[in-house]
């Protein structure tokens, strides 16, 4: 399966031609497990499994972006129940839906407030994976000013590709950061933060708001429907995030 809004071309074309095996291979799976209800967690692969006649009032979406995507839109309109992460989306849905938030693993709910000392502590990780028209902009870095570069302390993930251009950046504006190609334990780097520069994808924005950091949000600017747009924009309303 793969993604059908904002295709064209040969490119919607093969993908089309994709849904009728990946709809036979569901049918499969159905009779040999024979379930009973069916829970989609959204994106494009949900839809063929979820598509399938037969699930009668057992059948339940979750939808945990503020902007719900193609998939979501249509398996909403036969869903017995729909499962939110913002309050905005449930409204559109109406009665069968109820807003449960995303999940977020429990480590990020204990996370303790920070005391801001004089130094600011920032962790950034504003790459959308795999998005090989997102370069970095390196050129940021030197318009930092000089005055405060020995007042921040930045840990920035950079992903493989970037590593190195984003790492020699830093070294010669000589501004103190760890650059990393990827980080391990999120919810020990956010405890460390102050503040969190990111992209707005659902889960980030979740365990941002689970761990009670402020946050700039970046969003994907190709993401399909500018769903990253809006979880940034619902987070701006409830939290300290711009």
């Amino acid at each position: 399966m793969a993604g059908l809004k904002g295709k064209g071309g040969a490119t919607l074309f093969k993908n089309i031609a994709m849904l009728a095996p990946a709809m036979l291979d569901a049918q499969r799976v159905l009779r040999k497990h024979k379930p009973v209800a069916a829970f989609g967690v959204g994106g494009y692969a949900a839809g063929p499994m979820l598509l399938q006649p037969g699930w009668g009032a057992c059948q339940m979406s979750s939808s945990t972006n503020a902007e719900p995507g193609l998939t979501n839109k249509v398996l909403a309109r036969i869903s017995t129940r729909i499962a939110t992460g913002y309050e905005i989306s449930a409204r559109a849905w109406g009665g069968k839906a109820i807003v449960t938030g995303c999940p977020v693993r429990p480590e990020f709910f204990y996370i303790p407030p920070r005391q801001l000392g004089k130094a600011v502590s920032v962790c950034s990780s504003p790459r959308e994976p795999g998005s090989a028209s997102d370069q970095p902009d390196s050129s940021r870095l030197h318009r930092s000013p000089r005055h405060r570069k020995n007042e921040l302390a930045i840990v920035h993930q950079t992903g493989e590709r970037d590593y190195n251009a984003v790492r020699t950046a830093y070294a010669r504006r000589e501004i103190n950061a760890e650059v990393v190609p990827f980080l391990t334990n999120m919810a020990e780097r956010f405890a460390w933060a102050d503040i969190i520069v990111c992209r707005a994808g659902a889960i980030t924005a979740a365990e941002i708001a689970a761990a009670g950091r402020a946050a700039i949000f970046i969003p994907f600017g190709r993401a399909t429907d500018s769903h990253q747009l809006r979880n940034a924009q619902e987070m701006s309303r409830a939290a300290p995030a711009a």
